[in-house]
């Protein structure tokens, strides 16, 4: 049994720390250390393989290239110098020069933005704004590049509308074929050429001309769910598709009215092709805001509209036909009478004791009687009639 202290600890630390101490075996700590000589400053002999040049510079008449230097004998002594050439005859190469990269240091004189409009730049002498000049291309353009037409699926129903009023023209006009309502019809094709050549051309048509510009068009005119426009704007326009698959466009007198209108606004916002300014190219004039320009009239009316949404109604004569018959017989049976004392004139007074009646005799007719007081030149003062037509007796 342990008595020293020291001989406790060194039992209690041994029990704690290393309780397997008896079968644990001793570790060397011994590690090997190279010298700078090891490796390939102690290879003797041996063939040299590796890059077979070092990087060197010229001289500074020459700018200082950078050139590599084949390794020549004496440069590596502990490999075989067979294998490199004799000292002072290695090959001096110098490579390709890498392609300088292009400063992107702004100029002082050119401006960081550039003030000139598209299609001009900056010319850096004159100090002004010159037309960028375009590479001619060998092919000549033929015809403008933006010519006039109709834009949106309203601008095209419109056109298609005022052409059929057009065709009117030898035929009586509109007010020509107006119906016993006031109404007028019109039959719009929609179908191309290609309906002429058989089915298989009818079906192409069908499919991607006539089918989908039916559509737009009774979308537009129609009250469809695309219609821009409301029921009221459409009021008295009425739009079917028919048996032989063109479109039936009736339109009474407010029906005209609000197509002119919608054929109006079409205009005013660069939408008609017929009414959209043209340059001397015969492209399209934009405004600074991009929509084409237009040219007069101002107001549209392929109907001929003035304004207002119904036709002035005369006034009905309410007499029933017998009696407009009687009275245009009276008047021609009518004839005038002889000795008729002209309007204004003052007609003898009537003297005592005179036989007879007198006034106008029976079934005269009183057209025109007018009343006057005139003075008499006796004493006392009495009243003349004059009336037109009437005989006097006694004179």
């Amino acid at each position: 049994m342990a008595t020293k202290l020291s001989d406790i600890l060194n039992q209690e630390s041994s029990g704690i720390m290393f309780p397997f101490k008896a079968g644990v075996k001793p570790v060397k700590t011994e590690q090997q250390v190279y010298t700078p000589t090891d490796g390939i400053m102690n290879v003797k002999g041996m063939a040299y393989e590796g890059p077979d040049a070092t990087i060197t510079y010229g001289s500074e008449e020459q700018g200082f290239p950078r050139q590599l230097k084949e390794i020549e004998k004496g440069m590596l002594p502990q490999f075989d110098q067979t294998k490199f050439p004799d000292k002072g005859m290695g090959r001096i190469e110098t490579p390709v020069p890498t392609t300088e990269m292009t400063s992107t240091v702004t100029e002082p004189d050119k401006p960081i933005m550039d003030p000139c409009p598209p299609g001009f730049k900056l010319d850096p002498i004159k100090k002004i704004c010159v037309p960028i000049v375009q590479p001619k291309s060998d092919t000549r353009q033929v015809g403008p590049t933006n010519p006039p037409r109709n834009i949106g699926p309203a601008a095209n129903a419109v056109s298609k509308v005022a052409d059929e009023i057009y065709k009117l023209r030898d035929k009586g006009g509109v007010f020509g074929n107006l119906d016993v309502d006031g109404r007028i019809t019109l039959e719009i094709d929609n179908s191309s050429i290609l309906s002429n050549f058989g089915f298989l051309g009818k079906f192409i048509d069908e499919a991607f001309i006539r089918g989908p510009a039916d559509k737009k068009f009774l979308d537009t005119f129609g009250g469809g769910k695309e219609s821009p426009y409301s029921k009221e704007q459409l009021d008295g326009i009425a739009v079917t598709k028919i048996k032989d698959g063109k479109l039936k466009a009736t339109f009474n007198q407010k029906g005209r009215q609000n197509f002119d209108n919608i054929a109006t606004g079409e205009s005013l916002k660069g939408n008609l092709a017929s009414t959209q300014k043209k340059d001397s190219r015969g492209n399209i004039i934009l405004a600074d805001n991009g929509q084409p320009m237009i040219v007069g009239p101002i107001r549209v009316t392929p109907f001929g509209t003035t304004g207002g949404t119904t036709a002035p109604k005369k006034k009905m004569d309410t007499r029933n036909f017998a009696e407009r018959r009687a009275l245009l017989m009276r008047d021609r049976t009518k004839k005038p009478t002889t000795g008729t004392t002209k309007p204004g004139t003052k007609s003898a007074p009537k003297k005592k004791g005179s036989s007879g009646t007198s006034g106008p005799p029976k079934g005269t007719r009183f057209s025109n009687v007018s009343r006057t007081k005139t003075a008499n030149t006796g004493s006392g003062s009495s009243k003349a009639f004059s009336a037109r037509g009437i005989n006097r007796p006694g004179r």
